[in-house]
């Protein structure tokens, strides 16, 4: 037995802990990387912006474009030879300043491209209209309203186009001149957020890797909000649903991880979709392999438990609130629209591998290589320690989890449902390039490792590692300099026509690059329209204005309200889209005048106030599109007879073919 004595001499009292020591350097860098990243980045595309003006860079000059093309391919690719130097002694400043670089050559790449013109991205083609037209409205309110119709609530996940229009507020800019900006802006910090999510995933060097060459293979500038999500996503999804980490990094706790889940959710929501399907494989993967036999007879933990998805998805969904809550309270309140979403690609369910013939394609290949290399190792029983099979096992289900997607879209197409699934071709194609950057690192460093262990020839593997890294980051460059820069986008954004109708090239006759759907660059502008209905309803401001209109120019750079969008697709999933096509239909099928106002006044859906309409013959035409699923769009139009809105119910004044009618009280 033994005596207190015994006890102390057993088990003495511990010393107390030492003074917690002052933070040094390192930590104060490590909290300060994401502002330090930002600033340099910020830095760097602000000189670079200045450079641009003194220069006066216009992609619309043959002579710049034949420029552009071979500076940012030879920019790039010394910019990442350079990195590829350095990080031999100094990788963790290597790895920040890559990511830095990446950011500040999207910042000169697309200040370039737009320089002269004060639209964004594409004009007002495709996308860019309905983009274009969410800023004109949270420009004119910061409430979250649909950017269409009048008195629903927003569904477009809104964070991007609030964030346009309260800058237009904010610096008395129109809301369409704010879209420019904001675009700009976003290019240069997708590389800086994906590091900073692909850093504890996969280590300094890797993640910049990423971040700068697959944000730049995969580049939507025109659509900043899925650009920047699908950049941040993958990384979130290896740290949250399967626990990947560098070697040292400490586990991140739900509630950062919920808070960035709800921060993407604001900025897009399709990409969840892949996702979602690759976490439900996941943890059925997980729970086969925890009732498989082990030789140490203990059960593998699971990657993600129950309680801490809880918290990551109640923090998410606060964070995400005005992204959720306003659809809910409409499909809470008002029937929904059979056409939404259902707008399909033919062949857009397919499995497509990448091209070694495409320089943007060719690393999903060696991603492809890597993952079968990391599976045939793990079949042996090979150690390859540090995180590969992790990270690789994690990759590996995302990219079944895209796979899956798309033939889960196959199989709806056939009971005539439509999800947009064919986006997922590019979340796959992210995922596989990906892989191949984080794969070809891998065999780098084994191969480094390797020389250096048998001190022969260690100088092979850093010569191809400067090599490799500046040929990817040339082919990059040039990927974003021949797409972007001197494309399609940035060329119409250069010839579409400003509301006064002035053309940011300085030539009002000439053709745009791509027109405005259902605009005739002869057409009077956008200020003229303006102008006549002040002059016929100056008792209705335009923003309280409902009008009957498919004038692209006029609903993207005005904040009035729409009875109809122009097309389906962009209609809100409430909005009756088919209801309100037969409603007008009625209205051009009146016998008088006195019928088509009473229909217009008085329905179900909106008091329409007026009408902005082409003259075809001897009828006005509201031309839109509808969904034709699974094949795209097809056009279609209602015609109203010149007699039914000429009668003492109406009022106009009529500007070439377009033809402004007011609903007279």
């Amino acid at each position: 037995m033994s005596t207190p004595a015994a006890e102390d001499v057993r088990t003495p009292v511990p010393p107390p802990p030492p003074p917690q020591a002052h933070p040094g350097p390192r930590w104060v860098a490590g909290r300060l990387r994401p502002a330090l990243l930002v600033g340099a980045a910020l830095a760097g595309w602000a000189l670079t912006a200045w450079l641009v003006a003194l220069w006066e860079v216009s992609i619309v000059e043959a002579e710049w474009r034949d420029r552009l093309v071979p500076v940012l391919t030879t920019v790039g690719g010394l910019a990442g030879a350079a990195v590829a130097l350095v990080a031999r002694r100094r990788p963790g400043t290597a790895a920040d300043a890559g990511a830095v670089l990446a950011g500040v050559l999207i910042g000169a790449a697309t200040t370039a491209a737009l320089h002269g013109t004060r639209w964004g991205w594409g004009g007002l083609y495709a996308d860019s209209s309905f983009r274009t037209q969410i800023a004109t409205r949270y420009a004119e309110t910061p409430g979250l309203f649909d950017y269409n119709y009048r008195g629903l609530p927003a569904y477009y996940p809104p964070a991007l186009g609030w964030v346009q229009g309260r800058f237009a507020a904010l610096t008395d800019l129109a809301g369409w001149e704010a879209v420019k900006p904001v675009q700009l802006l976003v290019g240069v910090l997708v590389p800086l957020a994906a590091y900073l999510l692909w850093r504890p995933v996969a280590g300094a060097l890797p993640a910049a890797a990423v971040a700068a060459l697959v944000t730049i293979w995969t580049a939507e500038p025109h659509k900043p909000d899925e650009w920047l999500v699908l950049a941040c996503l993958l990384p979130w999804w290896l740290l949250a649903v399967r626990d990947v980490r560098a070697p040292g990094v400490a586990r991140w706790p739900a509630w950062r991880l919920g808070v960035v889940f709800g921060l993407l959710a604001l900025v897009h929501t399709y990409w969840l979709l892949p996702f979602g399907v690759a976490t439900v494989l996941a943890l059925a993967y997980d729970a086969v392999r925890r009732r498989l036999p082990r030789r140490d007879g203990e059960r593998p933990p699971p990657r993600l438990p129950l309680r801490r998805a809880a918290a990551i998805g109640v923090v998410g969904l606060v964070v995400s609130t005005p992204t959720w809550v306003p659809l809910v309270v409409a499909r809470l309140r008002f029937p929904s629209d059979s056409l939404q979403i259902r707008y399909s690609v033919l062949g857009g369910h397919d499995l497509v591998l990448p091209s070694p013939f495409e320089e943007a394609q060719a690393a999903g290949l060696v991603g492809l290589a890597w993952l079968a290399w990391a599976a045939w190792c793990r079949l042996r029983g090979r150690d390859l320690g540090g995180s590969t099979y992790p990270l690789a096992g994690g990759l590996g289900l995302a990219v079944l989890g895209c796979c899956a997607t798309l033939k889960l879209g196959a199989l709806a197409e056939r009971a005539d449902i439509g999800f947009l699934a064919f986006k997922t071709q590019d979340a796959l194609l992210m995922v596989l390039l990906a892989t191949g950057v984080v794969g070809a690192a891998d065999w780098l460093g084994r191969w480094l490792r390797h020389s250096e262990r048998r001190a022969r020839a260690a100088w092979l593997p850093r010569l191809a590692a400067v090599v490799l890294v500046g040929c990817a980051a040339a082919s990059a460059a040039h990927h974003l300099a021949s797409y972007w820069v001197v494309g399609h986008h940035a060329l119409t954004a250069q010839t579409t026509r400003y509301p006064d109708g002035s053309v940011p090239a300085g030539d009002p006759d000439g053709p745009p690059y791509i027109p405005t759907l259902f605009v005739d660059p002869a057409d009077e502008p956008v200020t003229e329209v303006r102008a006549a209905w002040r002059t016929l309803r100056p008792d209705i401001p335009l923003d309280e204005a409902v009008l009957v209109t498919s004038q692209v120019d006029l609903l993207a750079t005005t904040p009035v309200h729409g009875f109809l969008t122009f097309k389906s697709i962009y209609s809100h999933p409430n909005g009756q889209f088919e209801e309100r096509v037969e409603l007008l239909e009625e209205v051009g099928d009146c016998p008088t005048s006195a019928c088509a106002a009473e229909l217009l006044r008085d329905n179900e859906f909106d008091r329409v106030d007026g009408l902005v309409l082409p003259r075809v013959g001897e009828a006005l035409v509201l031309p839109f599109t509808v969904d034709d699923f699974p094949n795209r769009t097809v056009g279609d139009d209602v015609s109203f007879p010149d007699r039914v809105l000429t009668g003492p119910e109406f009022e106009r004044i009529e500007l070439g073919r377009i033809v402004v009618i007011a609903l007279r009280d």
